[in-house]
């Protein structure tokens, strides 16, 4: 039985190098803004650190002088704050004895700078003020909220490529579960038209920039189509514009001002955040229901609280100027590449992602190679994270590019056109 085991592994194994997609793990660090793979220095072009947050050693180096500043801070916060931060566990879960200060410091940020920005002037008459959750993950947020919350007597509507996670969600869960054709507004209509009726509630779950493609969902349109329905609800997993877009980096929705149609916002700080983990905007009742009933967050170890401060002290930078201009900085890069594709006749995303698709496997792996010679690392994506034959280079953009950097990802783009759709 254990042989068969061990065969069946070895013959998929073979079967993933053969189509040129078996993965590897890469040994990566960061030095100087540039990232380093087999002990040669590339320009990013790979990761989610969208603001370079987590590769910036002055956001440590702040960030600890700014917790343990006895003047500022008060002395018995910052000895509560070594005390806490010093321990590289949290010794439980948080319903047991991880539950630290630091999680209620963060989720009372969170609540009160949605609440306080954008939730209540727009909110239903009779809303309760939204409520954060901090989770340890946002996989572990997208599979534990949606299969805790939806149950027999309820429809997820799921756009066709969504996340993971979401998928993870979808398939755990006891609900019915349905995908539309990407961001395709007249089957996500037809589909409410034809179910809505026979679900409790049905629920749209999409992401606001989608990770892989960099587009956008028409979540203006979304939010109309809900509006039709009273048992109709919507997610939507800001993982990638979360820090981005928005009166302080509060994301996509609140930017359109579609916050208040919203009933599940989750986000990472994992992205442009430089953190760890996520949160969820949600009612308190939801809140206290996934409290009692959502089993990854129940039955796994808490955050360190070295970590959630971390994100506690960078929440508070959200709405600084050295965020502010970043952000901007990043959108004038982008805007500047996606004016470059469009001269040479690719599709521009409409975000810091920008996908280079290939089709192929091979393609993508000799367009990968042109961008390492030329100094870059841009990795490919291939299925199974992408759907087959959507094979690609992912290029993500970060506020450490120069408008130089810019212009020889343009000329590598240019040199290697013919690998590209």
């Amino acid at each position: 039985m254990e042989q068969a085991l061990y065969q069946r592994m070895q013959q998929e194994l073979e079967a993933r190098q053969r189509s040129g997609n078996l993965r590897e793990l890469p040994l990566v660090s960061f030095s100087d803004n540039r990232i380093v793979l087999d002990a040669q220095s590339y320009l990013d072009l790979s990761s989610n650190d969208y603001l370079g947050v987590a590769r910036d050693p002055k956001y440590t180096q702040t960030f600890w002088h700014t917790m343990l500043d006895t003047e500022r801070s008060g002395s018995d916060f910052a000895n509560h704050f070594l005390l806490s931060a010093i321990s590289a566990g949290a010794t439980g879960s948080r319903l047991l004895t991880g539950n630290h200060s630091f999680f209620f410091y963060v989720e009372e940020l969170i609540a009160s700078l949605y609440n306080r920005n954008n939730r209540s002037p727009n909110a239903p008459e009779g809303a309760s003020p939204w409520a954060s959750l901090y989770l340890s993950s946002g996989f572990e947020a997208n599979v534990g909220i949606l299969s805790t919350l939806f149950g027999k007597r309820d429809l997820l509507l799921v756009d066709k490529l969504a996340h993971a996670s979401i998928i993870d969600g979808m398939l755990k869960s006891k609900a019915k579960a349905l995908r539309y054709r990407h961001n395709d507004l007249e089957h996500l209509e037809a589909l409410l038209a034809a179910h809505a009726g026979s679900y409790d509630n049905v629920c749209i779950v999409t992401e606001s920039v989608f990770s892989m493609d960099g587009d956008q969902a028409p979540l203006a349109e979304i939010v109309a189509l809900k509006q039709r329905y009273p048992n109709v609800l919507l997610y939507v997993d800001e993982a990638h514009s979360f820090g981005l877009f928005g009166s302080g980096g509060l994301g996509l929705c609140a930017e359109l001002g579609l916050l208040a149609q919203v009933d599940f916002l989750m986000c990472t700080l994992s992205k442009a955040l430089g953190s760890y983990g996520a949160f969820l905007l949600c009612q308190p009742l939801v809140k206290s229901y996934l409290v009692n009933f959502m089993r990854p967050f129940i039955y796994s170890t808490a955050l360190p609280a070295v970590n959630v401060s971390f994100s506690w002290y960078i929440l508070g930078l959200l709405h600084s100027s050295a965020l502010h201009s970043k952000r901007v900085y990043l959108r004038k890069i982008t805007s500047y590449l996606h004016s470059n594709l469009q001269e040479m006749g690719l599709k521009p995303s409409h975000s810091q992602i920008q996908p280079l698709i290939t089709g192929d496997n091979e393609k993508a792996a000799l367009a990968y190679q042109a961008f390492k010679r030329a100094g870059m690392l841009a990795l490919p994506i291939r299925y199974p994270t992408v759907p087959q034959g959507q094979a690609r280079l992912r290029l993500a953009l970060n506020s450490c590019l120069s408008i130089d950097d810019i212009d020889r990802i343009t000329r590598v783009i240019a040199h290697c056109r013919q690998l590209f759709v």
